[in-house]
């Protein structure tokens, strides 16, 4: 009997490079499932089969894929439903006896599961956080959706535990995932991104100004408070506008924002609030020398990868898990503890050219390819 992957895929704008990618290296061997209600990203992939739920662990769609035997099983963006669907259809299923458990990590799965205790939220931050989760963890909360076989964080907590391989860019996320989730799944060196989907400018030029980069989104783990006052330490003559995207997120966690950055730096604070095409966007950050991502979980790492192409300086949270991957990765960050020494600063032209080096070693196209090769083949 013929057997395939089974792959799970969420509907985003990832996906369709994930799903082409797969195509491109194992041609008739997968097989695609995006649980969805809108159907936004993957309406083009005809290899897709789409299945609606809702909240009560309810699933409709075509399942006679399940009919097939697997060999391995990809997790995108695991969620707690994509876990229901697992131990209802799936877990006692003898097509999938022998079958592989790969986890294509995102960043949510951990940092979004009450599992995970790590600090998330600076103090000003905390005051928009949503408490849902919480409530729904509850231990009679949670055991009532077990009875009623709802989707819980209990059984998505099991089903990361049970997980064979861990593809993910950074060790240092994979050390925390096995210990937050008891798991002993293996690592291996995976990312999604790479130059070409980052579109980043080919021939983008050295830039005169010193403009600050604050943040990637008006998302809540942005915590931007802190590096906003830590700015006032700079002298305003030191730097240009200091640019903070905000264009999508929390909308009063970043209005917020934007009266604190115009109560501090007058007319040099530059927050973007509208959706720009990538081109404007890049253009607008062209001239950044410095940028601070002060999120205590990993987010933003587009941006971030972005800033190494324009030769920035990154200030990284050192509880941030990607501060000591990035280190460990040998490129030159800093932790944001390291403000007073290094300020508002450009990096050298060396710190510059071995950055973008390892860049170029990561991110391109051979070794894109090569990450997808090894994760179908485990």
């Amino acid at each position: 009997m013929e057997s395939y992957n089974l792959v799970f895929l969420p509907d985003s704008n990832y996906s369709e490079v994930i799903y082409d990618n797969f195509e491109n290296i194992a041609e008739g061997k997968n097989i695609y499932i995006c649980f969805t209600n809108n159907n936004t990203y993957l309406k083009n992939k005809e290899k897709v089969q789409f299945i609606s739920f809702n909240y009560f662990g309810k699933f409709k769609g075509d399942f006679s894929f399940l009919d097939k035997k697997y060999d391995r099983v990809f997790f995108n963006l695991n969620t707690i439903f994509t876990t229901n669907f697992y131990y209802k259809y799936i877990d006692k299923n003898q097509n999938f006896q022998h079958a592989k458990l790969v986890f294509m990590f995102w960043s949510g799965e951990l940092y979004n599961h009450p599992a995970y205790k790590g600090k998330i939220f600076d103090k000003h931050s905390l005051k928009f956080k949503r408490i849902y989760k919480d409530i729904f963890s509850s231990k009679p909360i949670d055991t009532l959706l077990n009875i009623l076989s709802m989707p819980s964080y209990s059984k998505y907590f099991d089903l990361n535990s049970k997980m064979d391989y861990f593809c993910g860019f950074l060790k240092s996320e994979h050390e925390i995932y096995n210990n937050v989730f008891n798991s002993k799944s293996e690592f291996v060196l995976f990312t999604f991104l790479n130059l070409e989907l980052l579109k980043l400018p080919e021939n983008i030029l050295s830039s005169e100004k010193r403009d600050i980069m604050v943040g990637n989104s008006g998302s809540v783990e942005n915590n931007h408070y802190e590096i906003l006052e830590t700015l006032r330490r700079a002298d305003k003559n030191d730097y240009g506008f200091i640019i903070t995207p905000l264009s999508y997120g929390n909308k009063k966690y970043s209005d917020s924002i934007v009266n604190f950055g115009d109560e501090f730096f007058k007319d040099k604070f530059a927050p973007i609030t509208t959706f720009l095409k990538r081109e404007e966007y890049n253009e607008k950050l062209s001239g950044v020398k410095v940028a601070f991502f002060n999120h205590y979980i990993q987010q933003a790492m587009g941006n971030i990868f972005f800033m190494f192409y324009l030769g920035a300086r990154i200030y990284l949270n050192r509880t941030n898990p990607i501060y000591q991957g990035f280190v460990d990765s040998d490129f030159v960050v800093n932790a944001l503890d390291e403000f007073d020494k290094y300020g508002v600063t450009p990096l050298t032209v060396e710190e510059i050219e071995h950055n973008k080096n390892l860049l170029h070693k990561f991110l391109n196209k051979d070794s894109s390819y090569n990450f997808y090769k090894r994760i179908i083949e485990l």
